[in-house]
């Protein structure tokens, strides 16, 4: 009997592991535009905005490989070359720290800082810039964060153009809307279903997707 339990409690114990999966998170954030005022890293820009678009792009990962790959980097980058980093805001040959990605592992949390081409790590409190030697960073990367690195956010912004449809010409199976309250809408065009969702507005009213990096500004 006790032999039983024994099985029994070890049967529970691992079914209880299955059901807790590893958390794995890489949110990868890019600083495309700058103000003629800027600051000396991306965290001000985060902070004023409350969200990603025309200054901060951003997507995330789940994949283990590039989480566990920055965690390396960041410690190996201690061995690097160093020069010492001081920045003023405002100052016009400034050096603005651009890229930063948070690595979450279950409970752990680290950021990793990078310069604009990859080519450094930088450690801000210390303010101190570790010199890659040979590629260590680009390399690192997985394919995910390599294509949002190469995007050229600050020409897809710029190419957005408004919708210049009338409102008279927005229609619904052949049926004009502009105008018609709800009720009207509900007769006219179809019926309102009664629905459920999760909100997807930050707390500043910012409609995002941070996984694709695109921001409805």
């Amino acid at each position: 009997m006790k032999y039983i339990l024994t099985l029994l409690l070890l049967s529970s114990i691992c079914n209880a592991q299955q059901q807790f999966k590893n958390f794995t998170r890489v949110t990868a954030y890019r600083l495309v535009n700058e103000d003629d005022e800027g600051a000396c890293s991306l965290l001000p820009y985060m902070k004023n905005q409350g969200r990603v678009g025309y200054y901060i792009q951003a997507m995330q990962s789940y994949n283990d490989t590039i989480a566990y790959n920055l965690i390396q980097l960041k410690k190996s980058a201690k061995e690097w070359e160093q020069e010492d980093y001081h920045c003023t805001e405002g100052e016009l040959n400034r050096t603005t720290i651009p890229n930063m990605f948070v690595v979450e592992i279950n409970s752990y949390k680290d950021t990793i800082f990078t310069s604009c081409d990859n080519r450094s790590v930088y450690f801000p409190k210390e303010e101190k810039e570790y010199l890659d030697p040979s590629d260590c960073i680009i390399s690192a990367f997985t394919k995910d964060i390599q294509d949002f690195n190469s995007r050229d956010f600050t020409s897809e912004i710029a190419s957005r153009v408004k919708d210049s449809i009338s409102t008279d010409k927005i229609v619904i199976g052949n049926k004009p809307v502009y105008g018609l309250t709800r009720r009207d809408f509900g007769t006219k065009i179809t019926p309102f279903q009664m629905v459920t969702t999760d909100s997807i507005f930050n707390n500043r009213g910012g409609l995002q997707n941070i996984k694709t990096g695109v921001l409805a500004e």
